[in-house]
């Protein structure tokens, strides 16, 4: 785990020495996958709570540790929300996974024009009714590799189910693994402005604001780990 931190922390050209600063513990499984969620989940909390500190650092000159632990880490990327006290339905009803007549798909279809796209490819009536056994039977004819090219070149989203060694030997596996975890690209010149310096005993961001115009995982995911 020490090592993906390091990686993310080299990858965003942030300074070697704060790493002695981080404890990191638990292991593997921190919860029921095929994959390294645990892994995943403290890795990531932790880059970010080890950059604030450093922020912290550098406004009113405290250095704090910080100490991730796995399985905490990876429950608070499983939590729940609410809108108006009510928990909504986080997918489609015809989203998930199909048997094909040779391999698996997975259907993202939490959008609208997905899941009509979808259900177009398929030959069924776009609209929210369509009930998902007859997306079943309709994919119970077709080859999953197939079906997630066709998909891809009508822009929607569908993935054929693959081991890992079948990943590994896919085209966009290596276009990934040619790329770093992390990636900062510069889009113009500016005079860098100095953090405003803060009372000892305020938070590394206090003063801040972000305006999130995003949505989709990734961009509220950010705008959560910022405010807290």
């Amino acid at each position: 785990m020490t090592l993906l931190v390091e990686s993310i922390w080299r990858d965003a050209g942030l300074p070697a020495d704060a790493l002695s600063h981080l404890d990191l513990r638990g292991a593997e499984p921190a919860l029921p996958s095929s994959f390294a969620v645990g892994t995943a989940a403290q890795a990531s909390l932790a880059a970010a709570a080890l950059a604030a500190v450093e922020i912290g650092r550098s406004r009113h000159g405290v250095h704090q540790r910080v100490a991730v632990d796995m399985r905490r880490a990876a429950l608070e990327c499983a939590c729940r929300f609410t809108l108006d006290g009510r928990v909504p339905e986080l997918w489609d009803p015809i989203a998930g996974l199909y048997r094909c007549g040779s391999g698996w798909v997975r259907l993202h279809t939490n959008f609208a024009h997905h899941r009509d796209g979808v259900l177009r490819l398929l030959g069924l009536p776009p609209g929210p009714d369509t009930p998902r056994a007859e997306v079943a039977a309709a994919l119970r004819e077709r080859d999953a590799h197939a079906f997630e090219e066709q998909a891809a070149d009508a822009k929607l989203v569908v993935a054929a189910l693959r081991s890992v060694d079948e990943w590994d030997r896919h085209p966009q596996s290596a276009a990934v693994a040619a790329h770093p975890l992390v990636e900062i690209e510069r889009i113009g010149d500016a005079p860098p402005v100095p953090w405003p310096q803060l009372a000892r005993d305020a938070s590394p961001l206090a003063g801040l604001r972000v305006l999130d115009l995003t949505r989709i995982l990734a961009g509220p995911a950010g705008g959560r780990t910022l405010a807290a």
